[in-house]
């Protein structure tokens, strides 16, 4: 067993090295486009730019509503010389200076995303033992949710890291008894996980091992709980200290950061009350209320051993308490989570974990019963096997012939489409070819397939309209027309979203929003206002002001207003 152990810890350290030459490189490659990475990086730019830190700003104002973990990590790794570059007014310094904010700023999420897997790896092991480790380790680190989330310095990726460890220490004190160490540390990754995005963990960590440790309990025969009541007592006392401990813990990591933003900004209490009602006026979430069914697709391409792994589980739920434990850990949070009012597939991030280990018991069954004789045995290994040879020449294919670049051509030219298909066909033909010979075999070619992809989805999105910035190229030409100059955005009422924009990264300045129209206080020493109409809408006339320029984008024209010289006194 001992020598076992050492195996899957140097195939583990191993993985993890792998998992990170392979997805290192690809950091760079897409623009800031997407709202909840967007909000970090600005706040981090308006620190690295002066503004404070230990309450760290969005748009000028206190940023409170999200924990600043995120924020205090990614600033760290962003150096002087790129912020200062981001403002140069060379256009080849300018982008060199954006490549390397992307790097620096996603590749402490992309470590916490190495860690998360190290730590899913141990709960594997103390769930499943040491045959789930590796299955466990590789179906978490290629399944598309896992790939989609961790190459961007979001708060979710910080949340899940926390979230996971914490699962991992509450798993080792409830499974082996090591509650000292299961408290201590489940506790202070607790505290860390409220620091990263607040009290959600508490759903998606403490509450589901409270209704497993029922589940528990209520399971045992009456006579075991005649004979326990005699052992309670001590029972109680021996949790009591280290319960104590986790939670004194826990409350010093993540309560010393709010209550001085409660004594320093007045009125932040009710702003997190009504934030975590659901009573914010800019919430817009529509998703109905199965809209975290979407973790079946997100399991891809291990979704048929995922469903298996679920019914294997379910099927002994009383017989096998630990594999249980995986089932509260996904359910839990899922039933939960779909009663609030924001849902987002981002969130399912914390539960991949033990979405991975439910998966690997079912590719761990399959590859004790090689070759299959149960029909539902060969039904499940066949849809895997078909979804990864669909996926191997389906999206080369759509890349050349579907899949358009900004610029009209198609994602992936003859010669790329050509070697993407030699390469997905080929690990699909040696993991084949060496099934007989290891039965893990369709694990490895599995993952292997999905890093491969994911790099080619990438590098297709980072060229086409979908995965550009909207506000890049208005912010060059901001930068060439208004190098120095104060710039505004215009939100007319009826605000339905708060504008959450890139322009302030790809500027390096603050740009306020704001719904009032000249002339006000709020214009005062602007040199242009950003205006967004969509189609149908009119084009915007300011008096005091004319366009200088305009920009079509998707389904949106941006236009950029600046100062009237014949109709407006400097």
């Amino acid at each position: 067993m001992i020598r076992h152990d050492r195996r899957n810890i140097a195939w583990v350290l191993g993985l993890v090295a792998i998992f990170f030459a392979a997805v290192a490189p690809t950091l760079s490659w897409p623009q800031f486009s997407g709202d909840s990475e967007d909000l970090v990086v600005q706040a981090v730019l308006e620190m690295r730019n002066g503004g404070p830190k230990w309450v760290p700003n969005l748009n000028g104002n206190p940023r409170i509503r999200k924990p600043p973990l995120a924020t205090w990590i990614s600033a760290a790794a962003v150096s002087s010389h790129t912020v200062h570059d981001l403002s140069s007014t060379i256009p080849a310094i300018r982008e060199s200076a954006y490549r390397h904010l992307a790097w620096e700023v996603r590749w402490p999420a992309l470590v916490a995303a190495c860690l998360m897997l190290l730590t899913i790896a141990w709960t594997a092991n103390l769930i499943g033992g040491p045959a789930h480790v590796i299955p466990s380790f590789i179906i978490c680190g290629s399944s598309l949710l896992f790939l989609r989330f961790v190459r961007a310095a979001t708060t979710d990726v910080y949340l899940a890291l926390w979230v996971t460890v914490a699962n991992a220490f509450f798993t080792a004190a409830i499974l082996r008894n090591r509650r000292w160490l299961g408290c201590i540390g489940g506790g202070i990754a607790v505290g860390l996980a409220m620091m990263s995005k607040g009290p959600a963990v508490l759903v998606e960590s403490v509450l589901p091992f409270a209704v497993y440790l029922l589940f528990r309990w209520h399971g045992r025969p009456a006579r075991a709980i005649s004979d326990g009541k005699h052992r309670q007592d001590a029972h109680a006392t021996s949790w009591t200290l280290p319960i104590s401990l986790g939670v004194f813990l826990m409350l010093l990591v993540s309560l010393a950061w709010p209550l001085s933003v409660m004594l320093l900004i007045p009125g932040s209490w009710n702003t997190w009350i009504m934030d975590i009602l659901g009573k914010r006026t800019d919430r817009v979430s529509r998703d109905p209320w199965f809209a975290y069914w979407a973790l079946l697709p997100n399991m891809f391409p291990w979704l048929p051993l995922f469903i298996a792994g679920i019914y294997i589980a379910c099927r002994k739920l009383r017989r096998s308490k630990r594999i249980a434990l995986a089932i509260f850990l996904v359910g839990v949070p899922l039933i939960v989570l779909s009663f609030l009012h924001d849902r987002k597939e981002r969130y399912l991030l914390p539960m991949i974990g033990p979405a991975a280990i439910l998966t690997a018991h079912a590719a761990v069954r399959l590859k004790r019963v090689y070759p299959l004789r149960e029909t539902a045995a060969k039904i499940v290994w066949w849809i895997h096997w078909g979804s990864l040879i669909v996926l191997a020449i389906g999206l080369p294919l759509a890349g050349w012939l579907k899949l358009k670049r900004l610029d009209g051509g198609p994602w992936y030219s003859p010669t790329l489409f050509a070697g993407a298909l030699i390469g997905g066909m080929a690990i699909l033909a040696v993991g084949m070819l060496f099934q007989r010979y290891r039965r893990d075999s369709f694990i490895l070619t599995g993952g292997t397939l999905m890093l491969l992809v994911s790099a080619l989805l990438l590098h297709g999105l980072t060229a086409s309209p979908e995965g550009l910035s909207e506000m890049k190229p208005i912010a060059d030409r901001l930068h060439a027309d208004f190098p120095d100059g104060r710039i505004v955005y215009y939100d007319p009422p009826p605000r339905v979203k708060p504008v959450t924009l890139d322009l302030d990264i790809y500027l390096n300045r603050i740009v306020p929003v704001t719904s009032e129209l000249p002339p006000s206080a709020v214009y005062e020493g602007v040199s242009a206002i950003v205006v967004l109409r969509k189609e149908g809408d009119r084009v915007p006339v300011f008096e005091g002001w004319k366009t200088k320029f305009d920009l079509m984008s998707r389904k949106h024209h941006w236009y950029v207003l600046g100062r009237d010289a014949e109709g407006v006194q400097h």
